[in-house]
Order: C-alpha cells, then sequence, then structure tokens
C-alpha cells in the first residue's frame, strides 16, 4: 500500500511539473533612457504611468500590457451613487484598455518629476514675490521719508530683495513645464521576444 501511494504522489508531480512551461517568458517593457544609453527608468506592466501624446493629451492609468510596440494602458470610469442615507459612494462602471503605439507617447512624467518641479516652481514664484514685494515697500518707505533708497543698510537689503527675485525666476523658468520634450532622454520599446 505505501508502494501505491508513493508511486502515485511521485505521478501527480511529475505531470504536475510536466504541465508547468519549462521557462518564463518575460513581457517587453518601455525604457527611458539617455542620449548616452543610459537607463533613467523602465516601465512594466502593472505599473502607474502617467505621459503626454504626441497630439498634447495627457493620459494616467496602470499599465495592463506591452506586446507588439504598443503599450495597453486600462482606465476606469468612476460613478458618484447616492444612497438612502443621502450621501454618496464612489463606484467603478466599467474599465476598458486603450492601445498606445510608444512613437505616439511625446513625453513619460515621473513622479518624482512631477513633485520636485512643483514643489521648485512653488518655491521659485514665493521667492518671486517676496523679492519684489520687499524690495517695492522698501523703496516706497525710503521715498516717503526723503532718504535716498540706497542709503546706508537699506541698499544692502535691496541687494538682497533683488537677488531673492533674480533667484525665484530662474527657478520658475527652469522649472516652469513639466511636459517640455526632453532632449537628453528618449522613448525606447524593449522587446523580449
Amino acid at each position: 500500500m505505501a508502494r501505491l501511494l508513493t508511486l502515485c504522489c511521485f505521478l501527480f508531480f511529475s505531470l504536475a511539473l510536466a504541465a508547468q512551461p519549462a521557462y518564463h517568458h518575460m513581457s517587453d517593457y518601455l525604457s527611458i533612457k539617455k542620449k548616452n544609453g543610459r537607463t533613467v527608468q523602465n516601465y512594466y506592466p502593472g505599473m502607474p504611468i502617467n505621459f503626454v501624446t504626441t497630439d498634447d493629451i495627457p493620459y494616467e492609468g496602470p499599465i495592463a500590457q506591452i506586446k507588439n510596440d504598443s503599450v495597453f494602458v486600462r482606465f476606469f470610469q468612476i460613478v458618484k451613487q447616492p444612497t438612502i442615507w443621502g450621501n454618496y459612494i464612489v463606484d467603478t462602471v466599467k474599465t476598458y484598455t486603450v492601445p498606445f503605439h510608444y512613437k505616439d507617447i511625446k513625453n513619460i512624467i515621473a513622479n518624482r518629476t512631477i513633485k520636485r518641479r512643483g514643489y521648485l516652481n512653488t518655491l521659485g514664484f514665493m521667492l518671486k514675490i517676496g523679492g519684489a514685494g520687499y524690495a517695492v515697500i522698501s523703496t516706497v518707505n525710503s521715498l516717503r521719508a526723503h532718504e535716498a533708497p540706497f542709503a546706508g543698510g537699506n541698499g544692502t537689503n535691496l541687494l538682497i530683495a533683488t537677488g531673492a527675485f533674480g533667484l525665484g525666476y530662474y527657478m520658475n523658468q527652469r522649472f516652469k513645464s513639466i511636459n517640455r520634450i526632453s532632449k537628453k532622454n528618449r522613448i525606447v520599446y524593449v522587446n523580449m521576444q
């Protein structure tokens, strides 16, 4: 009886192992690379992606599949439905998948880019407002008191305010556009077939 049980277990496990493929095929993926070929970031199925197409329309959603030079992005149709208690619940009505050819993607926006540019752009705006505001108020107060605007310590303060305004202007120009086409990076489709 023990031999029969051992034989059955051996046959069961050998058939189970034979039914599985001998190798696992890796899915294709998108890669953002610099001009020198260095990889900046890779996108695989299941990862969220935020991109702008060549016709300047932004899209965002999880990647369902990457194959045949296309990225299949899943979108969700979400609606608010009223309840009997007078409040609303959010419910997903349907999901659909839309294919995009990888050459139709103009720019992929990384989450770290959004955070970095958002914070630095806001900081630049605050520096511009603060520097300009202090310079104007200091100049008006000096003229109202019938003093020279650059006399004494006021000249140093105006110079610092002008520097803060200049730094804010530079930061706004440098970090203003998230969707700018970067000539340093390119989108590469990596075929794993």
